[in-house]
Order: C-alpha cells, then sequence, then structure tokens
C-alpha cells in the first residue's frame, strides 16, 4: 500500500521548500497588502450575497457592507481569505517536485476552493451572529480562523499527495486534529491572561537583547489577554487571537500526526513546535512594538503589521516541517 506519510515526510525533510516558503509567503503577503485590493472586498460581499441569498433568505450588499442572516458585517481585507491564498500560492510555488504546469493548475484549483470555503466561512458567521451573538467574537476571531486555516493546508497536502482517496487512517487523523485543536482552544482561552503576561515579559527580554527597548523609549505590558506596547508617543494595543490560534494548529497538527507516528515522537514534536512559536511569538510583538516606535505613518504600519501577522499563519506549518527534521520519528504504513 502506499505510505501517504512519505510525502509528509519528504516534504518536512526538504530545508530548499521551508527556505522558498517563507521568502515567497513573505513576499506574497506584502504584495497583497501593497496592493491594497479594495475591489475585492466588495466582490467577495457580492458573491456572498448571491451564494446565501439562495438559502438565507432576504439579503442585503453595498459595496463591502453585507447583512446575512439579519446580521450587518462589513467584509474587510482581512475577510477576503487573500492572506490564506497567499500562503497557499507560497506552498505551491516553493515545492521543488512538480512542474510549472501542475503549480499552475494548483494555484487555480487552490484559489478557486479557499476562496469558495471564505464564502461559506462569511455565512457561518452570520449564522452565528444572528443566533448566538454571544458567541460571535470566540468563533470569528479563534474557532473559525483555525478551521480555515487547517482546510487551507488540507488543500494544499492534496495538491502535493495527488490523491483525496480518504482510508480509515487518514479519517481518524481528521478527527484526532479536531479534537486536539478543540481542547487547545479551551486550555488557551483559559490561560491566555497569564499567556499574554509571559509573552510581554519575553518581548521586553528580546527587545532588551537586540538593544531596541531603552533606546527607543518601549515598555511591554499585559492587560487581560491583550498585549500594551507602549512609547512615547502612545499605546499601540495588541490582541492575542492569533497566538491563540496558533496554538490551535500545533495541536491540530500534533492530534493529526498520532495515527501515523508513535506518541511519543509527536509529543516531542509538538513540544518543539510550540517552543518556537513562543519565541515566535515575542519576535512578533518585538517587530510590532520596533515598527510602531519607528514613527511609521499608518498605512504602513498597517501593511508591516499586516504581512507580520500574516505570515504567523504559516508559522505552525513551517516549524512543524523544520521539528520533523529535528525528530524523524517512525512512521507507520497506512492500510
Amino acid at each position: 500500500m502506499r505510505n501517504h506519510a512519505d510525502t509528509w515526510e519528504a516534504v518536512s525533510l526538504n530545508g530548499r521548500f521551508v527556505l522558498l516558503f517563507a521568502l515567497y509567503a513573505t513576499a506574497f503577503l506584502a504584495l497583497a497588502q501593497l496592493l491594497s485590493l479594495a475591489w475585492l472586498n466588495s466582490f467577495t460581499a457580492g458573491v456572498a450575497a448571491r451564494f446565501w441569498g439562495l438559502f438565507a433568505g432576504p439579503v442585503a450588499q453595498s459595496g463591502p457592507y453585507l447583512t446575512l442572516f439579519a446580521f450587518p458585517m462589513e467584509i474587510t481585507h482581512e475577510c477576503t481569505a487573500l492572506h490564506y491564498l497567499a500562503i497557499f500560492s507560497a506552498g505551491v510555488v516553493a515545492h521543488p517536485a512538480y512542474s510549472r504546469a501542475y503549480r499552475g493548475v494548483g494555484i487555480a484549483a487552490g484559489v478557486a476552493v479557499v476562496f469558495s470555503m471564505n464564502i461559506i466561512r462569511i455565512g457561518v458567521l452570520g449564522m452565528v451572529g444572528n443566533y448566538a451573538r454571544n458567541l460571535f467574537d470566540l468563533v470569528h476571531a479563534y474557532l473559525l480562523q483555525g478551521v480555515f486555516a487547517v482546510a487551507v493546508f488540507v488543500t494544499w497536502y492534496l495538491w502535493v499527495a495527488r490523491s483525496v482517496r480518504i482510508t480509515r487512517k487518514t479519517a481518524k487523523a481528521v478527527g484526532l486534529s479536531v479534537l486536539a485543536g478543540l481542547c487547545a482552544l479551551g486550555l488557551m482561552l483559559l490561560a491566555i491572561d497569564d499567556y499574554a503576561r509571559c509573552i510581554a515579559a519575553a518581548t521586553n527580554g528580546l527587545l532588551h537583547i537586540v538593544g531596541a527597548g531603552a533606546s527607543a523609549g518601549l515598555e511591554v505590558a499585559s492587560r487581560g489577554r491583550v498585549v500594551l506596547l507602549r512609547t512615547a508617543g502612545g499605546i499601540l494595543h495588541v490582541d492575542l487571537f492569533f497566538e491563540v490560534f496558533n496554538g490551535i494548529i500545533v495541536a491540530a497538527l500534533v492530534g493529526g500526526s498520532l495515527p501515523f507516528n508513535q506518541g511519543a515522537t509527536a509529543a516531542q514534536r509538538g513540544a518543539l513546535a510550540v517552543g518556537l512559536l513562543c519565541v515566535q511569538h515575542s519576535a512578533t510583538l518585538a517587530a510590532y512594538a520596533v515598527a510602531f516606535a519607528s514613527g511609521l505613518d499608518q498605512p504602513s504600519l498597517i501593511t508591516v503589521m499586516w504581512t507580520v501577522r500574516g505570515f504567523g499563519i504559516a508559522a505552525p506549518f513551517l516549524f512543524w516541517f523544520v521539528v520533523c527534521k529535528a525528530i524523524p520519528g517512525h512512521v507507520v504504513n497506512e492500510r
């Protein structure tokens, strides 16, 4: 039988792929922000209105403003899934094994699939906003972000594997991945205040090490799940929902790998990936702080933050590739 984990291991151990993926993802994300495709907001809202109008009864749409299930929404730049498309495209372009034609087909098909999934996500948010308003922020900022990222990753993986065959072991992996992600969501939400304090302290230490703290008058503190970046010119508030989202992805990767690897190996990989993520979270906040303290105008600051945070979507998968090389583990043939 074909070993479906072989593709995973081959990509994980390919340092060239990891490097090219990081470079392409950063470049594509920066380009997506600099282009400022305002028309895409209205286009996405229009497609969502037409699609969900078939099921949701009366809908209203005017430019980027949309009402689904009697719940008003505004489709912003981040609601178009453009950052997910940029990361997916980077994964396709960076893959070392396939022809340009197959990569072109992958990008075209991926754009269609990811955009379609995003239209479904928008409708789900409309339903949650109407019928369970108290859960909207949780579902919008945490749950659907994680589910959507995993779905995009699975789409890319199917392109790599050139197969959509689903076996019992694959189905088990999906179930464990979802369960692990939900458990991580619960645990991180319970401990988010403590994690914010730890990350703030780590970011202060990192700024001190690179000499950017005292010279720029930077101070990092926390209030609840929000990290505060203080300078002489003001305060920048950073909600840690993306960091929670990163943790969900790592947990999902660990859970999904259990049927293919020994449990101890998956746990080792997960622990190392979490450690790398914590470093990345501190580095991300430090980058925000330096950009904020440098006196950038608001559009430039937003571009920097959007690019850095967008790349953070890919960070869990990138780190997973790295730790798969550090801890090869035992791969079980799929039956």
